[in-house]
C-alpha cells in the first residue's frame, strides 16, 4: 500500500485503530510487513482462506471509515 504523503499514512493508522483486533492485524502484516498470505497464515496459525477473507473484510471495513 503506497501512501502519497505522511497526512495520509496518519489517517490510515487512526482509522485502522477504529476496526477490530483480527483485521488491524492482518492488514498491518500484509501491507505494513509486506508478508504474503501463506506466512501470515503460519504466524496467526490460521487457513489461509480465513486470511483472505479477514484482509478483505478488514480492508472493507478501512475503506468504509475513510
Amino acid at each position: 500500500m503506497e501512501l502519497i504523503n505522511n497526512d495520509d499514512f496518519i489517517l490510515v493508522q487512526k482509522k485502522l485503530e477504529k476496526i477490530s483486533v483480527k483485521y488491524q492485524e492482518v492488514i498491518a502484516l500484509k501491507y505494513f510487513e509486506e508478508k504474503s498470505v501463506r506466512e501470515i497464515s503460519e504466524i496467526l496459525n490460521k487457513k489461509e482462506g480465513t486470511i483472505k477473507s479477514l484482509i478483505s473484510r478488514g480492508l472493507q471495513k478501512l475503506r468504509d471509515s475513510l
